[in-house]
């Protein structure tokens, strides 16, 4: 990332998506350990949030926060999609869970 000069609206995404990313950790996943990574592949940028924490049915909470209009994995979903990005997370209840965030990143990008 040390030659990467990104725009503000994918600087300020990427702090939002780690920041709300640590913050369900802390609050729902009692994890022990958690690891966070962000590169660039080209034609991406990769960001890898995981934990060992207690995890969790994916399907049955992304439905349970839309109906209960919850917004943290929602607002990360709206901002990776408002940058053409992809959004994955698994997650299994007692085996932790690992946030899979991929933005589209050009050559332009690049210093």
């Amino acid at each position: 990332m040390d030659e990467v000069k990104l725009d503000f609206d994918t600087e300020i995404t990427l702090y939002r998506l780690i920041q709300e990313g640590l913050n369900n950790i802390r609050r729902h996943a009692d994890a022990a350990r958690v690891a966070v990574s962000l590169v660039v592949s080209f034609p991406n940028i990769i960001l890898r949030i995981e934990d060992n924490g207690k995890g969790f049915d994916v399907e049955n909470r992304l439905e349970a926060a839309f109906n209960e209009r919850r917004m943290g994995i929602r607002s990360m979903e709206e901002r990776v999609s408002l940058l053409n990005g992809k959004m994955t997370i698994v997650s299994r209840p007692t085996r932790g869970t690992k946030i899979l965030v991929e933005l589209p990143f050009g050559r332009k990008n690049r210093e």
